[in-house]
């Protein structure tokens, strides 16, 4: 992470809005970072409204990082459930503190010098002669002051994917937006707070699948079957009656058919 800082350090953002929300606000938000290019050519162009700005800003269940130039955009969406690392860090320009501790001696050394000489010499020596301290110790006075103006604040998060989003920044002269240590720390522990009240929520419950009932079917017309021809009952033989007489072969006469003799002849018939 120091590392990280220490790289990013120089290309920092400066800080023009700068605000924490740790109950959240109406719409959702908890965390809302704006910063610019740092530098007096980028800030005149923040005031027409054409300068790059990156914006990183906490929801309740997303973190959104926005990056604008004057090329183009892009905009990066991470649920909060899908983050897995979270870090702050800052950086500190020691070597400004040093280099300026280092040039303070001589200057304090001379300037004492030359206030010497002015108590016991003419006032034009002491002059010339404490012009060089006090030039250094302005000096030593700007070496400070670019220590606290380059003290860089980081924050980064990382998701399960391999994203990474990271954004420097640090204290602006001209907003007027002053920035420390805590702050991004601040951050981070809300962003830790709404991870674990993801991870603490419970998991939905599968609801049994609703059984829809199948589509009514629609009526289908029913075609009568073709009316088939009646036929006719087949005609019934007619019943063979055994006869109860005969003719007799002389005479013709009827004669019964269990006699014997013809009644009219006499003639034999049976």
């Amino acid at each position: 992470m120091f590392n990280l800082a220490a790289l990013v350090g120089p290309a920092a953002l400066a800080t023009k809005e700068f605000t924490v929300h740790p109950q959240g606000s109406a719409d959702g938000l908890y965390v809302r970072i704006v910063g610019r290019k740092s530098g007096l050519f980028a800030w005149l162009l923040s005031l027409l409204r054409i300068d790059s700005t990156t914006v990183f800003e906490v929801y309740q269940d997303r973190i959104v990082f926005k990056s604008a130039n004057l090329s183009g955009a892009t905009n990066t969406t991470i649920p909060l459930a899908s983050v897995c690392l979270t870090a702050s860090g800052f950086f500190k320009p020691v070597l400004y503190i040093v280099v300026a501790v280092l040039l303070f001696i001589p200057a304090a050394m001379g300037i004492l010098a030359a206030l010497v000489m002015m108590s016991g010499r003419s006032s034009d020596a002491a002059l010339a002669a404490g012009c060089f301290p006090t030039i250094l110790l302005g000096f030593c006075a700007v070496l400070v002051w670019l220590y606290f103006l380059r003290k860089t604040l980081l924050v980064s998060i990382q998701a399960h994917s391999g994203t990474l989003i990271a954004i420097a920044f640090k204290r602006s002269v001209m907003e007027g937006v002053s920035v420390e240590e805590e702050d991004a720390e601040r951050v981070i522990s809300l962003v830790n707070q709404l991870l674990l009240g993801q991870q603490s929520r419970p998991s939905p419950v599968p609801q049994a699948p609703v059984s829809v009932p199948p589509p009514a079917p629609r009526p289908v017309a029913v075609v009568p079957p073709p009316v088939q021809p009646r036929s006719l009952p087949a005609p019934v033989p007619p019943v063979q009656v055994a006869p109860t007489s005969r003719n007799c072969p002389s005479c013709s006469a009827v004669v019964p058919m269990d006699a014997l003799f013809c009644e009219t002849c006499g003639k034999r018939v049976g």
